[in-house]
Formats: structure tokens, C-alpha cells, sequence
């Protein structure tokens, strides 16, 4: 049976999400049923652009009538948003999943108390990349020394959250790369927003058993950057994960040309199989709630200014 999916927000990357489901939709994988906007300007844009149903209420009656609910609102809006929705469906909401711990426990224990499942959007799960360097890695039979992590974005910084959230990729890209919880965690801000107070950039020295990660994130260039390396042993590896490209430095230069593949349709893919309880092997709330307990000791070591365990 096709599953019932309804998004919640279109803007810049919830049109992404409608797309793609439209597709879905169109090809018989899903039933669409509808966007929910927050104006009624939005409302007749989708429905007269798109030809998708569109409404300006989070009802009861609408999420009775769905399996899976796809959240693409402002951070700030998630937690609320995915309280009233888990009692229904099954949830995908795009990242970071809320702004603190305390939400995160909530949304876990009602997961369990409705027997649903919150599957977070770490995009970066879904690159023909990350699976290609953890395989590398698992064949060489050692982990890294040391990782370096660089994303760097352009264009103005957000309102709603600081460097720290908004590009939370690499603690996740470790996390499925290492399989480690950090040791110890050193963070510096070398730039805050004057209006917000928030980091709009950081630099974090993280370190595990074996392995030692410096991270570079925010907003302090002009071009985007999502760049990873690794050393281990006698190797270096090189990625670039925008243009998908792995470069192995050995005895030669070996390079790898990962197909690319739209990650966040890979993604909803991976979404409908957990609406349909075909895997369960998903970014969770607990991959959620790992990602924010590191931000919180980045957060500590900004405020103290040492390296905290």
C-alpha cells in the first residue's frame, strides 16, 4: 500500500522536499497529500504552480489521514511542529532536529509512547561518498589519526541559530565514520554576529580514542566549501563532497568518481522505507541527541575557554 505523505513548509529547501515528492507521487511510490504553508498567499502560490493541495492549518483531522509527515519549517518551529505531529505518523524533519537536549529527550520519549519513528535529515548520510571512504577505512582495518572537516558557507549567516547548528555535518560525518563519542572537545569563535550574539564562525579540536578531528565551520567565505580529509597510516584521503570526488594519496594518486546521486532523494527514499517498516538503520533521535551533546561541550569550551571532557 502506497504510504500518505504530507510536507510541511516550501521554502527555499521545502521546495526541494515538494519536488522530489512529486515526483514520488507521480511515479505511484506515494500519495501526496498536500503542503501546509503558514499564509494563505503560499497557499494559492503551491496550488496554483504546483497542483498540490495546500493549507494554512496543522489540523488533527489532516494528520489522521497520513502515514508520514516531512517537516521543512524554521529550526525554531521544529519542536513544537513534531510534538503535535508524532502522535499521528511516522516524522522526517529536516536538521538541526531542535536547538537543545532537553527537546531532543522529550521528542525520544514520545516516539516511544506512540510507537513512531523520528528520522533526522543528515544529508550528508546520503552521498555516494561518505559509504565509499567508510569502506576504505574498514578495509584498511585502522581508523584515522586525524580528520580535518571544513564547512564553510556563503552568504549571510541565520538568524535563529549560530555556526554551531547550522553546520552540524562534520560532528555527524564522524560520528558515522569514527562510531566514537568524542573525548575530549576544544571550540573557539572567532567571530560573533553583533545582532544575535550567535558564532558565525568556529574552530573545534576534537578528540577520539584513536583519532584527533579539527573542525572549520560557518560563514567566512565567499564560496561554499565541504571538504574532508583523512590520514591514516602511510594514506591520505581527500574528498571534496560537493563535487563528490576522492582523491587516495599512496604510493600514487588514486581517484575515485563517486555517480552522483541527489542525496535528498536518497534520503526520502530511506524515509518511506521507515514509514513502511522495511529499515531501520536511519539517522534517529539518539544519532540527534549524540550530535547535540557535542555542540553543548563546544558551546561549554567557547564559554570557558578550555578543553572539556
Amino acid at each position: 500500500m502506497k504510504p500518505n505523505i504530507l510536507l510541511i513548509g516550501c521554502g527555499n529547501f521545502g521546495r526541494n522536499h515538494l519536488r522530489i515528492l512529486k515526483q514520488f507521487h507521480q511515479d505511484e511510490k506515494i500519495n501526496l497529500k498536500g503542503v501546509v504553508v503558514a499564509t494563505e498567499k503560499s497557499q494559492k502560490r503551491i496550488e496554483k504552480i504546483e497542483h498540490v493541495s495546500a493549507y494554512t492549518e496543522l489540523s488533527d483531522f489532516l494528520l489522521e489521514k497520513v502515514d508520514g509527515v516531512d517537516i521543512v519549517t524554521p529550526v525554531e518551529t521544529h519542536y513544537e511542529i513534531a510534538k503535535k505531529c508524532i502522535k499521528h505518523s511516522n516524522l522526517l524533519v529536516e536538521k538541526p532536529l531542535t536547538l537543545n537536549e532537553e527537546e531532543l529527550i522529550d521528542l525520544i520519549k514520545l516516539e516511544k509512547k506512540y510507537n513512531k519513528k523520528i528520522m533526522a535529515g543528515h544529508i550528508y548520510r546520503f552521498t555516494n561518498t561518505l559509504p565509499e571512504i567508510k569502506k576504505t577505512i574498514q578495509s584498511l582495518k585502522e581508523k584515522p589519526y586525524f580528520v580535518e572537516c571544513k564547512f564553510i558557507g556563503a552568504g549571510l549567516p541565520t538568524k535563529k541559530c549560530g555556526a554551531l547548528q547550522e553546520f552540524l555535518h562534520p560532528f555527524d560525518i564522524l560520528d558515522y565514520l569514527i562510531g566514537e563519542v568524542p573525548k575530549t572537545v576544544y571550540c573557539t569563535r572567532s567571530k560573533i554576529n553583533s545582532i544575535t550574539n550567535f558564532e558565525e564562525h568556529a574552530v573545534l579540536l576534537v578528540e577520539y580514542n584513536k583519532t584527533k578531528a579539527s573542525i572549520e565551520i560557518g560563514w567566512a567565505g565567499k564560496e561554499k566549501q565541504r571538504n574532508l580529509i583523512l590520514r591514516m597510516g602511510n594514506i591520505n584521503i581527500y574528498c571534496d563532497l560537493l563535487s563528490s570526488d576522492i582523491k587516495i594519496f599512496k604510493e600514487k594518486e588514486t581517484v575515485i568518481n563517486c555517480d552522483y546521486v541527489e542525496p535528498l532523494k536518497k534520503e526520502i527514499e530511506q524515509f518511506l522505507d521507515v514509514v513502511n517498516n522495511l529499515k531501520y538503520d536511519y539517522p534517529n533521535t539518539e544519532l540527534s541527541l549524540r550530535i547535540q551533546k557535542n555542540i553543548n561541550l563546544a558551546y561549554k569550551s567557547m564559554q570557558l575557554g578550555e578543553v572539556i571532557k
